[in-house]
């Protein structure tokens, strides 16, 4: 079964801080779809900590929808950014790029 993947631009990338309870959600799912749906070797605790809630998310959309997310962890000297999650139909160059940018 393929799966069709729209051209996307980084013009149609739109990447935010997520600010809201729905945007948090939102990054959750995508992680989720990512990481648990995809990978037969990760639990849900392997993938989702109380992390989550002191981190800086990040959620990459495309034309309003969902496409990517990236946690970015601080501490006192640096910055750790892990927990990069692209859905399957949103897996490009372009929409890497963004959420990279976003999380430096």
């Amino acid at each position: 079964m393929s799966i069709h993947r729209p051209r996307i631009s980084s013009a149609n990338i739109d990447v935010r801080i997520v600010g809201t309870p729905d945007e948090f959600a939102m990054a959750m799912a995508v992680r989720a779809a990512v990481f648990l749906a995809e990978e037969d070797n990760i639990t849900y605790f392997d993938e989702f900590n109380g992390n989550d809630y002191a981190a800086t998310q990040l959620l990459g959309f495309v034309a309003g929808d969902p496409a990517g997310v990236v946690r970015v962890r601080w501490f006192a000297e640096f910055a750790l950014i892990e927990r990069i999650g692209i859905r399957k139909r949103y897996r490009c160059y372009p929409m890497l790029s963004a959420l990279a940018h976003g999380a430096l």
